[in-house]
């Protein structure tokens, strides 16, 4: 299939968020009470939500370049763990080895769900992600330069929840 938006260069917030709910049909961009977005030009963005109850980072929307959006969440974590955060959870309805590929971290759980607009079923899978389960050591993951603007093709994660 082929996508009026490509993953790479510059894009406004809108052509990121277009993007995203291009790659699916199913998903329409809102944020949930609470949700907040980071955004770069050159990487895409992802949403955050604090579940104080379970004591992780939730990551329900991501869209772009996934090795960058990892630092960004992994430091977002260690920010937090004064509050006794544990990690972030990444939620994603297309195949989780693809993330897991590219943002480390373990499979948690599955929920199903029914969309009663489409009328489909989902699967949408939780993958953890800690600093202590990552493919560098966090020192490695945190520091360093943030412009990765010549990752590979393979580190873009999959848009569409």
């Amino acid at each position: 299939m082929k996508y009026k938006h490509a993953m790479r260069g510059p894009k406004t917030l809108g052509e990121w968020i277009e993007a995203y709910e291009e790659r699916d049909s199913d998903t329409e961009y809102v944020l949930s009470p609470g949700e907040r977005i980071v955004y770069d030009d050159m990487h895409g963005f992802f949403t955050y939500l604090f579940d104080p109850r379970e004591k992780l980072v939730l990551i329900p929307k991501m869209c772009g370049d996934g090795k960058h959006w990892r630092k960004q969440i992994l430091k977002l974590v260690l920010a937090t763990r004064h509050l006794g955060v544990k990690g972030a959870y990444c939620c994603t309805k297309r195949n989780p080895v693809a993330y897991m590929r590219v943002l480390g971290g373990t499979l948690r759980k599955m929920e199903h769900t029914y969309d009663f607009v489409t009328g489909r079923q989902h699967t949408i899978w939780y993958i953890l992600i800690t600093p202590e389960d990552t493919k560098t050591t966090i020192e490695e993951e945190v520091s360093g330069d943030d412009d990765d603007t010549d990752s590979d093709s393979d580190t873009d994660i999959p848009v569409g929840g």
